[in-house]
């Protein structure tokens, strides 16, 4: 550990990751930038996480864990674990997942250098096995990104497209999460309502290179997200609330509300497909204010 490098806290979040944890936590263990705090927060697992963990500090004393009594989710198992952190900047980490060697350093490097409050790169995508399934953003022969991926202040891109950020290996300087307030605990996922908090007033920077491998499971919240389950509406109802957040309390332009517009007819679809009248009625409504407020905006 050298003075020159910024303390960065990593955020592993575990719930019934038996199969993915060690590896995962290994990655951030074996990172070449060693300036690292490692926080492992079991979600009250049900299966056999906990012993793994608890075998890996007694190989590594240096990580530390929180256990939770009874199961929290993803928001406020973060923000549980982000009040006991102590890095410059924080990297929200899924334990089915894997960090390469070098990404950390890459993105702490580029984040200094850049000046951005946000990082990220490209990741493989992999089966429940390990088998590639394809990247993130789609690559070229060089593996290079074949679509252009925004940089800067970003809001508007977000608002438009639900994946125009990867969620791993993505670096957030720490006085992002304190002058935000850090996760919306109600909702049952993170990503969306920080993005947009977070890109209406600071720079996102892209790296195109592939730091990561996200890990796609049948039960993951990428494919619940699409599915007809309880978590496939708890997921839903949180996109709902963080695109109505955005229509009434971050929305600037009427070229905003057009992007917002779109990002709701696809929400929408979604929701019909998952047969959630319940939620599909309140867009309905959410579109028709979108149009008025196109309407009468400048």
């Amino acid at each position: 550990m050298t003075t020159a490098e910024p303390l960065v806290s990593v955020i592993c979040l575990c719930y019934n990751h038996e199969k993915f944890v060690r590896e995962a936590v290994l990655s951030v263990l074996k990172q070449t930038y060693t300036s690292v705090e490692i926080l492992v927060v079991n979600d009250a697992s049900s299966d056999g996480s906990q012993q793994i963990i608890e075998k890996l500090q007694l190989e590594y004393p240096q990580i530390k864990i929180i256990h939770n009594k009874q199961n929290l989710g993803i928001t406020a198992s973060f923000n549980k674990a982000f009040a006991v952190s102590k890095g410059k900047y924080i990297l929200d980490f899924a334990t089915d997942d894997v960090l390469l060697p070098n990404a950390i350093a890459i993105l702490v490097a580029e984040a200094q250098k850049h000046d951005a409050a946000v990082v990220y790169a490209n990741s493989e995508r992999i089966s429940e096995s390990g088998a590639h399934l394809g990247y993130f953003f789609a690559v070229d022969e060089n593996k290079r990104s074949l679509q252009k991926i925004p940089r800067g202040l970003i809001y508007e891109a977000i608002v438009n497209s639900g994946e125009i950020v990867n969620p791993v290996a993505l670096l957030v300087s720490r006085k992002i999460h304190v002058e935000l307030g850090g996760y919306n605990d109600s909702l049952a996922y993170e990503d969306l309502d920080f993005w947009l908090r977070a890109s209406r007033e600071y720079p996102f920077f892209y790296i195109d290179q592939t730091l990561s491998l996200k890990r796609y499971l049948e039960n993951s919240l990428g494919y619940a997200y699409k599915e007809k389950s309880v978590l496939g509406r708890r997921i839903n109802a949180s996109t709902f609330k963080s695109l109505w957040m955005a229509f009434t309390e971050l929305n600037q332009s009427k070229t905003e509300h057009r992007a917002l517009l779109k990002r709701v007819h696809y929400e929408m679809g979604v929701v019909f497909r998952n047969r959630n009248l319940r939620l599909w009625i309140p867009y309905v409504f959410f579109k028709i204010a979108i149009h008025l407020k196109i309407l009468i905006s400048r």
